[in-house]
């Protein structure tokens, strides 16, 4: 294990004890949790998003700009490519239980999921829809069109009928309790109207995650990593070491009592304890991660070919321990 001013980094091979790298053996166990990659190269196309059904993390991505949607299933020590959406790649999936959640995707896909049983409700939109919320109450979905004038869009569901709630000044690109980021622009929604939150320096922001309504994290970034967190107050910066967030963030995930965990560009995945950042030796891949997950006791960044203009392919990492799973072009 490497020590650096007190920061602790994780190689990408596993730690066994204190101070001395660990190996994997042939059954492709770890000694101790590390970064790994699961696959670099593999089926279904970009994975975007992630959302726990109980023993199953699902996955959403596929082809990007108008191409087919994937749906994956991680249960059981394999990760498999489980329907094909023809109509447009998904971005992003949540829900309000393990039984009831929605997927996004390009051109207003709307997919909702109960027991198991996926029907429509596209909103009458062009936009790529690149986030949903469900807060248990109303269900949020955001995006807006890439190629057109920038601006965004959020859409409500309220007693199941889908409304357009605003515009947005860039593109939304997630929600989370209430929070809604973007391109330049931070709101919050007070329960009847959105409040602007931005902070003065309004870079891209593209994902958005809490502990409480007073401790939230906000990342993004074009070039650089941003890096925000709200105390309830006002917006701080943390420092971020160079050595392990060093591109563009795209996810983060945290929860109370948990760090910080973030994916981003040019394969960056780690965590912040609120002192140190924790993450591998060297980027995993030269890919890019879009979002972080966690499932089963472990963290997932997934992501694949995000700025490549061919096929897209999906790239997964994993934080843990134990054997890596298997992946399958299909779940049959």
């Amino acid at each position: 294990m490497r020590r650096r001013g007190g920061v602790v980094l994780l190689l990408v091979a596993a730690c066994s004890g204190d101070d001395e790298p660990g190996t994997k053996d042939t059954s492709g166990t770890t000694s101790a949790p590390a970064w790994e990659m699961v696959v670099e190269d593999g089926p279904g196309g970009m994975m975007l998003g992630a959302y726990s059904v109980g023993d199953t993390m699902i996955v959403v991505g596929g082809q990007l700009n108008d191409g087919t949607g994937t749906i994956w299933k991680l249960n059981d020590g394999v990760l498999c490519v489980d329907e094909e959406i023809p109509d447009a790649p998904l971005w992003w999936v949540h829900g309000r239980s393990e039984t009831d959640l929605y997927m996004v995707g390009e051109q207003g896909l709307i997919l909702h999921e109960v027991d198991g049983v996926r029907t429509r409700e596209d909103v009458p939109s062009t936009a790529k829809l690149f986030g949903v919320y469900d807060d248990g109450t109303d269900v949020w979905a955001v995006g807006g069109d890439i190629f057109g004038d920038g601006t965004g869009e959020i859409w409500r569901r309220v007693d199941g009928t889908w409304s357009l709630a605003s515009t947005t000044p860039g593109l939304a690109f997630k929600a989370w309790e209430g929070w809604f980021v973007g391109d330049g622009f931070v709101w919050w929604w007070d329960g009847t109207d959105f409040v602007d939150r931005t902070p003065a320096e309004a870079p891209r922001f593209t994902t958005v995650r809490g502990r409480s309504q007073d401790d939230v994290w906000v990342v993004g970034g074009t070039q650089v990593a941003e890096f925000y967190h709200w105390d309830g107050a006002e917006w701080s910066r943390p420092d971020v070491d160079a050595s392990c967030v060093n591109a563009a963030l795209n996810g983060v995930y945290t929860a109370p009592g948990e760090d910080v965990y973030v994916a981003g560009m040019f394969g960056v995945a780690g965590s912040f304890d609120g002192t140190a950042w924790s993450c591998a030796d060297q980027p995993l891949t030269a890919k890019a991660f879009h979002a972080v997950w966690p499932h089963d006791g472990a963290w997932w960044a997934l992501g694949g070919n995000f700025t490549s203009s061919s096929t897209q392919v999906s790239s997964v990492a994993r934080f843990g321990e134990g054997p890596l799973p298997e992946v399958a072009e299909s779940c049959e």
